[in-house]
């Protein structure tokens, strides 16, 4: 432009020089502002929206932990005794009521707890709130709830998945009545169950919106306001319909999404219009916890969009316009000097930050110019320098190396703050993740020990401690098993320390020491001061007294065979101790499984012997026709002590005998007298009539009886009905009949009542189980005590 002035060209070289350079200046000038304020505000929108998913990702993740924890809290509250025996009487008593009371000021968390029985009437509710106000929850006193999703649900057979059945969010109109307010929250309810696993009543708490949600969501939204006047924080559910927010007229009465919102989808929000020209949205869905699932609910996070202006263009064009004049002189004294070197650093820098724009984070020199442009230089430098670390770190981050370190660029660094949080939340999912891998290993590999096939049973056990041993860190470790012929003493069957096997013979009577505490008490004991003269771990270093300690009892089906008892010098974590137990119950199975098939075998091997002994008596019988008379004499004499043993084992025990098909052939006057018949009641009858209606009509009573026809022998404690319609508990012994032809014809049976010893265990294990509750009622009694002594002083 300035080359068209028509004297222009009567200017010297200098003088065209300095016109032009100078009006170079002021463009270059104004460009660079222009160029750079674009810059600022495209970095600082790109920047919101990696801190909306971020913020939306804390938030949906925390409400989804907090809900894990509510789903657990009302299995908790279902397994509670006093729960238990008021659903079974149908009755609320004053100790439960009390605890219903102590748990909703203790968790203050929920506006409502009640307890159903099993027809859907609430047999009791919290009369108090959560800072021991009286609330009127009368009316809800005998309220019929049977028609209600929750305790269909959880009074159904399989009840709901996982233990515990929630609802989305929901306006709760008993809630509003109690609290004369809207009734927002979302209700949990799960299953109370008798011990025979019969659903016997339902356990239903409503958690406080406001005290379980909205706390999550405005405790970040008030954050972000720090740095961000005006952002906001929406959940909304899986229908994208709002369900938590600061205004309270769009609860349940407007929709939004993340592309509903980039497409120009626009609403109001406290009387301020939001829509996408003007805030920066980024949301996350929420995918449960753990084995919490949750309702696939959305947190979206709005954050005001940092918008060119013209004011404030006008302002530095005012800046530039004002100091122009002294810009021009300083320049034309000292452009002839500076002007090849100033010129070749600005189009230098405008090439790093046109490259930079692109997204290529070239490397840039450090400036030696002791001015803006070398300061300029030097930011760019810098920015470079934090944008190639933080890209770095993502992209190890995104390789799974979550241990990668990273150092933000100051307090203000929303998108390095933001990826360390990121990695944290990554870092803990890839715990879970692998502490489940682990323990889904374990029971693979203890399943493949205890599935093969060893000559001697001692070698099973030893290979199974060793196992347990190494993969669970420990130090040493003991099994000790029940004798089968004496009930009163536990054997050490299998002992292992520090990668060797310990050679050591031991007995524990029950009762005696920890092992036989742990037998006596059958629950698991775990301690982390283990008395110095208890035991010690020995090493080349010298003895130690172990750091931790657990007891693990073996049972199978409420039975059990002995104790597994491991010590370390580490703690052993939660997910240890479940897994152990675990461990526990196959190693459990496998032993009662293990002595059955022993036994089977001894008698096998005796039935195969006397069978031989047959066959050599019938071969001589051929061989010598001579002694004839005096073999059949002797053959007299033996079926004259068999009658005898018959007729022993007649007196002894309960004996009954079956068709295939299970109907009854005879039967003795021992098993008459136990249950209550007389030979013409039952002769003729199928053996259903033993067992109630429910087993009888099943798949396994079916594969009960077919099984004999493969010549399989049955054994164990079995529970059956007496005629009167009592329920007995038989230790039998089902042995299949064979004819000459080697196939069976006919089912007997040896049986003899246990009923008084089983009883004899359910007393003991109600009365360890009444001593375990007095002593938690004595514990939350000392912890309140605890806690007012605390508040006087």
């Amino acid at each position: 432009m300035l080359m068209k002035f028509p004297r222009f060209n009567t200017y010297s070289v200098a003088q065209q020089f300095l016109i032009t350079s100078l009006g170079a200046i002021v463009i270059i000038l104004t460009i660079i502002t222009t160029y750079m304020i674009n810059t600022s505000i495209e970095s600082k929108n790109g920047q919101f929206e990696v801190m909306t998913i971020g913020r939306s990702s804390g938030v949906i993740e925390k409400i989804d932990r907090n809900f894990y924890e509510r789903f657990g809290d009302v299995q908790a509250f279902a397994v509670n005794k006093l729960a238990v025996e008021s659903a079974e009487t149908k009755a609320s008593t004053e100790d439960l009521q009390k605890f219903i009371n102590t748990m909703v000021g203790y968790y203050v968390l929920y506006d409502l707890m009640l307890l159903c029985d099993n027809e859907g009437k609430v047999i009791s509710a919290n009369s108090l709130d959560k800072n021991g106000n009286l609330v009127k929850t009368d009316f809800l006193i005998g309220k019929d709830f049977s028609n209600e999703e929750w305790f269909r649900t959880c009074i159904s057979g399989n009840g709901p998945e996982g233990g515990a059945w929630y609802s989305d969010f929901i306006k709760n109109d008993d809630v509003g009545k109690v609290y004369s307010r809207d009734g927002y929250g979302m209700a949990f309810a799960s299953p109370i169950r008798n011990k025979r696993g019969e659903a016997i009543g339902v356990w239903y708490n409503f958690a406080n919106w406001e005290d379980v949600t909205t706390g999550i969501r405005k405790e970040t939204e008030e954050i972000i306001k720090k740095s961000n006047p005006g952002s906001l924080i929406i959940v909304t559910n899986s229908k994208n319909q709002i369900i938590d927010c600061d205004d309270p007229s769009l609860i349940l009465a407007a929709q939004i999404s993340v592309d509903e919102f980039h497409s120009g989808a626009k609403f109001q929000y406290n009387g301020k219009e939001i829509s996408s020209d003007k805030f920066v949205v980024g949301g996350k869905q929420g995918t449960g916890a753990y084995i919490y699932k949750g309702k696939n609910w959305h947190a979206l996070t709005f954050i005001p969009k940092t918008k060119f202006s013209l004011s404030y263009l006008a302002q530095n064009l005012l800046v530039l316009l004002i100091g122009m004049p002294l810009i021009l002189i300083l320049a034309g004294i000292l452009l002839f000097r500076l002007a090849n070197l100033t010129s070749k650093n600005i189009e230098e820098l405008k090439a790093n930050i046109d490259v930079l724009a692109t997204g290529e984070l070239l490397e840039i020199k450090e400036s030696t110019l002791q001015n803006e442009l070398g300061a300029m230089t030097n930011s760019l430098k810098a920015l470079v320098v934090g944008m190639r670390n933080t890209a770095s770190f993502a992209n190890q981050i995104g390789k799974g190396e979550l241990s990668a370190e990273y150092k933000a660029l100051g307090e203000k660094d929303e998108i390095g703050n933001s990826l360390i949080i990121m990695r944290q939340s990554l870092a803990q999912i890839k715990e879970a993740d692998q502490q489940r891998e682990w323990a889904t290993n374990g029971n693979a590999k203890i399943g493949d020990i205890l599935r093969s096939n060893f000559s001697q049973v001692a070698d099973l056990y030893d290979e199974v401690l060793k196992f347990v041993v190494k993969y669970s860190d420990s130090n040493q470790g003991g099994i000790f098993l029940v004798n089968e012929g004496e009930a009163r003493e536990l054997a050490l069957v299998a002992c292992y320390a520090y990668d060797r096997k310990k050679f050591i013979e031991k007995s524990v009577f029950v009762g005696e020491s920890l092992i036989g505490q742990c037998f006596l008490e059958r629950e698991t004991i775990f301690m982390t001061q283990v008395p110095k003269d208890y035991a010690t771990i020995t090493s080349g270093l010298g003895d130690s007294t172990p750091s931790c300690l657990i007891i693990i009892p073996l049972k199978v089906n409420e039975t059990i065979v002995g104790v597994m008892e491991l010590a370390s010098l580490k703690k052993y974590e939660h997910h240890e101790r479940a897994l152990l137990e675990k461990f526990a119950e196959s190693i459990a199975s496998t032993i009662a499984t293990v002595r059955i098939n022993v036994r089977t075998r001894l008698l096998l091997e005796q039935s195969q012997q006397q069978a031989e002994e047959m066959r050599s008596q019938e071969e001589e019988m051929r061989q010598n026709m001579e002694e004839l008379t005096a073999t059949q004499e002797e053959m007299q004499r033996k079926e004259a002590e068999m009658n005898c043993h018959l007729e022993a084992i007649n007196s002894s025990q309960a004996f009954i005998e079956f068709e295939l098909d299970g109907t009854i052939v005879n039967a003795n006057e021992i098993f008459l007298s136990t249950m209550n018949y007389s030979l013409s009641e039952i002769k003729g009858k199928h053996h259903r009539i033993f067992v109630d209606n429910d087993y009888a009509n099943s798949n396994d009573y079916k594969e009960f009886w077919s099984s004999f026809m493969e010549g399989k022998p049955k054994s164990g404690e079995i529970l059956r009905k007496t005629k009167g319609g009592d329920s007995i508990w038989l230790l039998a012994n089902y042995t299949p009949v064979f004819n000459a032809q080697g196939k069976v014809f006919k089912v007997i049976k040896l049986a003899r009542d246990i009923t008084k010893e089983k009883e004899f265990q359910d007393t003991a294990a109600k009365k360890i189980k009444k001593l375990e509750n007095e002593i938690a009622d004595w514990r939350l009694k000392w912890n309140e005590l605890s806690e007012t002594f605390l508040k006087n002083k």
